[in-house]
């Protein structure tokens, strides 16, 4: 295997496979879901297929830029964003979302927005296209799992609003209190996915009980979802459509401030500019 990476969110695998024939660029086609996992098929660049067993191998040629080739150990691929681009044609709009996601994400930095944008641009007959540019207005790189990717273009499908991605909140006297997955700052609902980790990690179910608390404390309202809420979203989004409903009538006495500014900062680098703001802004804290 080229690669063979366990992502946070997806309950199996991505694989995928590449066949070296002659020093070509190598992709492959896109993954499909068999068993809860996602598993690509083997499709070299070059053909004929010489000395590999063609039975698990489609054969075919891509026309690909100078800059959309890069190495791993020495073999030739196609970028991250090219090979999200050649995707298109067979993931549905919420997968590319969760895809690109991880892509751009801070954490991972294999891509970028526009680098995705430029070879969409350039790729004008591509399989899928109308899918990658709907899936490329809904990429947020501050998304940090698949779950939670799905769920956001669920919610954008359903008509309910756009939420904060992973924005820490303070209190007015600048202290931390939580960084939720996703909230919907007007009506200060905050949505968290957990995984499975969260349930067998004794130290992370007592973190997660605590957050909720304190964010409780200073009226927000907590809406916890699992895998179970992913195979009925429908139901799940009627739920929160009707707490969003609700909350639209009441008002916290301590709201919380979002500091998106600080995403992704270490935390003493994250104290020290929320405090600068604090000074040069104090209205936005005297809430």
């Amino acid at each position: 295997d080229v690669y063979k990476r366990q992502l946070n969110g997806w309950d199996g695998q991505i694989r995928a496979k590449a066949v070296p024939v002659a020093t070509e660029p190598v992709t492959h086609r896109a993954p499909t879901r068999r068993g809860g996992e996602l598993e690509g098929a083997q499709h070299p660049t070059a053909s004929p297929l010489i000395g590999i067993d063609a039975r698990s191998v489609s054969s075919h040629r891509l026309r690909v830029l100078p800059g959309e080739i890069t190495t791993l150990r020495g073999l030739p691929l196609v970028t991250p964003a090219r090979l999200w681009c050649d995707l298109a044609g067979s993931l549905s709009v919420p997968d590319l979302v969760a895809a690109a996601d991880h892509i751009v994400a801070q954490k991972a930095q294999l891509s970028s927005i526009d680098d995705l944008t430029r070879v969409i641009g350039r790729l004008t007959r591509l399989r899928g296209r109308g899918a990658a540019r709907d899936a490329l207005a809904q990429v947020d790189g501050w998304a940090e799992s698949a779950p939670e990717s799905l769920v956001r273009v669920a919610m954008a499908a359903s008509g309910l609003p756009r939420p904060d991605v992973n924005v820490p909140l303070y209190t007015s006297s600048g202290e931390f209190v939580a960084r939720p997955d996703l909230r919907f700052p007007h009506h200060r609902v905050c949505v968290e996915y957990e995984g499975d980790g969260h349930r067998t990690s004794q130290r992370q179910w007592r973190i997660d009980i605590t957050r909720t608390r304190r964010l409780e404390d200073h009226g927000e309202r907590v809406f916890r979802m699992s895998a179970l809420n992913l195979r009925n979203l429908g139901r799940a989004l009627d739920d929160m459509a009707g707490v969003l409903r609700s909350r639209s009538r009441s008002r916290p006495l301590r709201a919380l401030i979002a500091v998106p500014e600080v995403r992704g900062l270490p935390p003493i680098v994250a104290e020290a500019v929320v405090q600068s703001l604090r000074a040069t802004d104090p209205a936005r804290f005297s809430r």
